[in-house]
């Protein structure tokens, strides 16, 4: 499952007409691809309140994950994964995330 709210979702929005990633997406690439997530994502209301990350723009995701009942949070952010650990969410890079789950 994808858990989003709505901070979330706008971050993903913005992030995702970035010039930067241009090169993973055709003319229709950016709308297919946030098609897809809205498809197959669950939104959550924000209730938890947290103030964990170096950079606080940030604990939106920590949040989120909170308020999803995750116990892991998958992410390139390198803010993020210094966290580690937070009310029982893990903060995992893709990398980490792949290499401990590989084998399962």
């Amino acid at each position: 499952m994808i858990a989003q709210n709505q901070l979330t979702w706008h971050e993903l929005e913005t992030c995702i007409a970035r010039p930067k990633f241009d090169r993973y997406f055709g003319d229709s690439g950016r709308m297919e691809h946030l098609v897809k997530i809205a498809q197959s994502m669950q939104h959550f209301e924000v209730t938890a309140e947290v103030a964990t990350s170096c950079d606080s723009t940030d604990d939106k995701f920590i949040v989120l994950a909170l308020d999803a009942g995750a116990s892991i949070l998958i992410t390139g952010n390198p803010d993020l994964t210094e966290v580690r650990m937070h009310q029982g969410v893990e903060v995992l890079s893709p990398a980490h995330f792949f290499e401990r789950f590989k084998s399962a």
